[in-house]
């Protein structure tokens, strides 16, 4: 049995359809490096196997799991990608992945890096590639801390999950915007627990009886309540969201003294 080209493609978010990196841009590209190099090339020894919405910095994918089992069953001449980061962005899972294609003897071919391991240099130019795209990756995520660190200073939402009664917005000096509905909701907990002296679970079966639901559209439940009850400073606008920030100028949702405080 001839062994086959496998042509690898990966796309992390939507974004990328629209920056050149979409996964048919991938193939079309490979596909033509590959007619250039061998315009008789059997077709069907063309295997394409594609990773859609899956991050770059683990291997832990579905088709990158199929390669590597194809790799294995020695089904697989060259594994072949437009450009290297569509096969990883870690420089240690490329270590760990090497020992496995050179015992299979199969030639890894990266079209940007103009990286072909069929070569000892071309692994060592591999291996380096990856290093300085690891290195790229970690001063993005530096960059971005930076960026929400300066932004919990000036007492705004520095970004990431916005917390339930509120919705983000720029245009507000907080970053944050109360959702009537979200916030009605908040002020009768408050209500159950201090005025009623209701049990966290009582709470919440109250207010799935009320048709009441959690923003996921989910019922309920005492752990939920308790996660609101435990914020009560942040709904009354004082605290901020997070502990190392200092300010916050949002607007506060539980405004007066609850009756049984």
């Amino acid at each position: 049995m001839e062994k086959l080209t496998i042509v690898y493609t990966r796309v992390s978010t939507d974004k990328q359809a629209t920056e050149g990196t979409s996964i048919e841009t991938q193939e079309l590209l490979i596909r033509s490096y590959l007619h250039q190099k061998n315009p008789n090339m059997d077709q069907n020894l063309i295997y394409v196997i594609s990773d859609a919405g899956e991050s770059g910095s683990t291997m832990n994918r579905p088709g990158f799991k199929r390669v590597l089992d194809m790799i294995k069953r020695d089904q697989v001449e060259t594994l072949i990608f437009s450009s290297l980061d569509r096969l990883t962005r870690k420089q240690q899972d490329l270590v760990n992945f090497l020992p496995l294609v050179s015992e299979k003897k199969v030639s890894l071919i990266s079209l940007r890096e103009q990286v072909d391991t069929s070569s000892v240099m071309g692994r060592v130019w591999l291996t380096n590639i990856v290093g300085f795209a690891e290195i790229e990756l970690e001063l993005i995520r530096e960059r971005v801390s930076r960026g929400r660190k300066h932004t919990q200073s000036l007492g705004k939402f520095p970004g990431g999950a916005v917390p339930y009664g509120y919705k983000a917005d720029k245009e507000s000096p907080s970053g944050l915007t109360i959702i009537e509905a979200e916030a009605s909701i908040i002020r009768s907990i408050f209500y159950y627990r201090n005025r009623l002296k209701c049990g966290y679970l009582k709470i919440a079966k109250s207010l799935t009886l009320r048709g009441f639901v959690k923003r996921d559209g989910k019922p309920w439940t005492a752990k939920a309540v308790d996660r609101i009850l435990k914020n009560r400073e942040f709904y009354e606008a004082k605290r901020a969201l997070h502990k190392d920030q200092a300010l916050s100028y949002h607007a506060p949702i539980l405004t007066k003294k609850i009756k049984g405080d």
